[in-house]
């Protein structure tokens, strides 16, 4: 018993408008990460949906059928793009 040192750490805090790994995959908040999320998202890169995570899914700089590609793998147990 009694104090032990080790070597430092880094701590990072992560704040819900950032996600880590891009790995948030309920874009319509439900609770949920099913394909009614891969809907949502099908719809925001159409313009009808403004969400509050970033489409940019797989964070290639683009937002397009890649991130839908990428969603639907996560959803399905995939790691993270």
């Amino acid at each position: 018993c009694g104090a032990i040192l080790s070597d430092p750490a880094s701590v990072a805090i992560i704040v819900p408008s950032d996600p880590p790994c891009g790995c948030e995959t309920d874009y319509n908040e439900d609770g949920n990460s099913d394909l009614d999320d891969v809907e949502y998202l099908m719809y925001t890169i159409g313009g009808e949906n403004t969400p509050p995570l970033d489409p940019d899914f797989n964070r290639d700089g683009n937002v397009d059928q890649g991130d839908i590609d990428a969603l639907i793998n996560t959803i399905a147990g995939g790691g993270c793009p």
